[in-house]
């Protein structure tokens, strides 16, 4: 029976029961076993392996791989580009069970050191402790712990990607030690390498990272500082949204451990405070206002409002200038009364200047939106229009009397300034244009009016004068100068 089969098909139970082996094609075949595999058809085709576009897998549509543009690129005019070569995803062969074996043996040797901890009095084992039970079975930075986040053009990051420059290891010392766990983290920190290369791009020492765990700066801290170098580094763009979670995720778990008592310190408002100028940059606002106004209550409840005196009352100084932060040299600086008496203008900071711009605009809100009961706003000598004249010379003599450091174009290469300058201006709308809402709903002179609307037109013109100015720079890349300073402190 087995000859007239011709060993091509055969009864499952006979290849168990028969001690003789059955032949098979591939015994009279040399191109199948050639090929390793059996197939009756000899006109059988591989199926050529599909390689999908750039553009098809970053935003993880269907694509037929059609050269030189596919479908979807073609339909929707996008440039189509392929990458021959697939990087490989997800963690190595065996990583797990490696980790899990470190991870096992650093707890046998936690518990040789201190034996107390790994009997009780009838000499029975103590379970682990509650934190190593569930320890998660996902290599580090996959989409497996992080989910993509969306950027401001509706495109997906491709986080799968951030394998290239993340490597397998554990922590710099290639383990994933008690050091790490006794912190809380849920995956591995970057190589070190790259945590380098990020604290250079934030011209910030990375000295930190030589502490020991316990003395740190908090992990979500350090997140958002790499998220920040990330966003304007091309080798590392693809790990900014990454960083960007995993910060927000640690700063929000460190806000539930004990009474919430830990986050009353400089590190978490600085955290925050970094957290909600990325999501301003990238247009999370929702997100964005929450967490600068997180970072602001934090501010007051440490008394950074009053740091320069003595007593309950006093008054913050304005910040120096960048070259005594950089060298450590003490600089006696200004108040914001002397600003508002136009005193001692030449020795601003650009830095000072956008903190005394921050204060106008605080004071512009409480004018338009914190009525007085006896503003009057329907007579000229009233408390509103009293207000509104203050504002508006505030605004008219630091815009004149400004030092030429404080002016573009001689101070286009700093962000400050440029923000300062667009500051003024906005301000300067914003005043007016209540100005004329509150004088046709009282029906006043028409000059009033004519003089508002007048203002109004050329801030606008300015700021469209300063847009065209500065259109060819990359202000991202700029801007993480002057960032340095929020937290140098701690970091360094």
């Amino acid at each position: 029976m087995a000859d007239s089969l011709d060993g091509h098909f055969f009864h499952p139970t006979t290849q168990s029961s028969s001690t003789q082996p059955l032949h098979t094609s591939m015994d009279h075949d040399p191109a199948a076993t050639h090929t390793g595999h059996i197939d009756p058809d000899s006109n059988y085709v591989p199926r050529p392996k599909r390689i999908a576009c750039v553009v098809c897998r970053r935003r993880k549509l269907r694509c037929d791989g059609r050269k030189p543009s596919c479908g979807t690129c073609s339909r929707l005019g996008h440039e189509c580009a392929y990458d021959e070569v697939r990087k490989k995803s997800g963690p190595k062969r065996g990583y797990v069970k490696q980790l899990e074996a470190r991870l096992v043996e650093t707890l046998l040797k936690t518990q040789e050191v201190n034996p107390s901890h790994n009997s009780q009095g009838n000499g029975t084992n103590v379970a682990a402790p509650q934190e190593f039970v569930s320890i998660p079975e996902t290599a580090p930075f996959t989409n497996s712990i992080d989910a993509p986040m969306s950027s401001p053009e509706g495109e997906i990051n491709n986080i799968q990607s951030s394998q290239t420059f993340l490597t397998p290891g554990l922590d710099r010392t290639g383990n994933f030690g008690w050091d790490m766990i006794s912190l809380g983290l849920e995956e591995p920190l970057p190589d070190r390498e790259i945590i380098d290369e990020l604290y250079v791009l934030n011209l910030i020492s990375n000295s930190a990272m030589d502490l020991a765990p316990s003395v740190r700066p908090p992990v979500c801290l350090q997140y958002i500082t790499w998220c920040q170098a990330a966003s304007v580094s091309e080798k590392y763009s693809n790990l900014h949204a990454l960083f960007y979670q995993r910060a927000r995720k640690y700063a929000e778990l460190d806000e539930m451990k004990g009474l919430g008592e830990n986050i009353l310190s400089l590190p978490y408002c600085q955290t925050w405070l970094l957290i909600g100028t990325y999501e301003f940059r990238m247009m999370f606002f929702p997100r964005a206002w929450l967490s600068v106004g997180k970072a602001a209550r934090l501010a007051l409840m440490l008394g950074l409002n009053r740091l320069d005196g003595m007593g309950l009352e006093v008054k913050t100084n304005l910040p120096a200038t960048e070259e005594a932060f950089v060298k450590s040299k003490p600089q006696r600086t200004l108040r914001v009364e002397d600003i508002l008496a136009g005193d001692g203008l030449s020795t601003l900071s650009s830095f000072g200047s956008v903190s005394f711009m921050a204060y106008m605009f605080g004071r512009n809100l409480s004018h338009l939106h914190r009525p007085d009961p006896q503003d009057n706003d329907h007579d000229l000598n009233g408390l509103y229009w009293q207000r509104h004249r203050s504002h508006d010379n505030v605004l008219l003599h630091f815009a004149l009397a400004m030092p030429n450091h404080l002016r573009l174009p001689a101070g286009m290469s700093d962000p400050n300034v440029i923000f300062c300058n667009m500051a003024i201006h906005t301000s300067t709308i914003c005043l007016h244009q209540a100005a004329i809402f509150k004088a046709e709903k009282n029906r006043m002179p028409e000059q009033i009016i004519t003089e508002s609307k007048r203002r109004c037109i050329v801030a606008a013109d300015q700021i469209s004068n300063i847009m065209k100015m500065i259109s060819h720079m990359d202000l991202t890349a700029v801007s993480l100068r002057p960032l340095s300073r929020h937290f140098a402190i701690v970091m360094g």
